[in-house]
């Protein structure tokens, strides 16, 4: 199923960016729509007319990671840069994990990750 990114407005200086899973664009656009209706926009009181979706655009596969990338480099100023490394080694293993074996053995062998193992364990060993 596409992934949107989906801009819904409150007014000039108030927005938000909802990431919606959605069969079509239109689809993308109500939900972002019901989700702006739980989020604080910072307003006292606001109703579903004050809202306006500003920009929708189908996001790529590798796009769909920037959030995830956001939140660790967010994580990693409130805590640290060893939080942001321990973030991305957690989520490296959960990906790992979901892929088939040969997804893994492909990953494994492919030329960025052996180069990158033989620059910095020249000797083969794990520090």
């Amino acid at each position: 199923m596409p992934t949107y990114k989906v801009t819904v407005q409150r007014s000039e200086w108030r927005e938000h960016v909802f990431t919606e899973e959605a069969a079509s664009e239109e689809d993308a656009r109500e939900q972002a729509m019901n989700r702006a209706g739980d989020h604080d926009f910072g307003d006292d009181k606001v109703v579903d007319s004050d809202y306006e979706i500003s920009n929708v655009e189908q996001l790529e596969p590798e796009d769909r990671l920037e959030p995830l990338f956001a939140a660790m480099e967010a994580h990693g100023n409130d805590q640290g840069t060893e939080t942001q490394l321990g973030d991305a080694e957690e989520f490296l293993r959960e990906a790992f994990e979901r892929m088939s074996p040969e997804a893994q053995d492909q990953f494994l062998n492919s030329d960025t990750v052996k180069e990158f193992i033989d620059r910095e364990l020249p000797d083969g060993e794990e520090e």
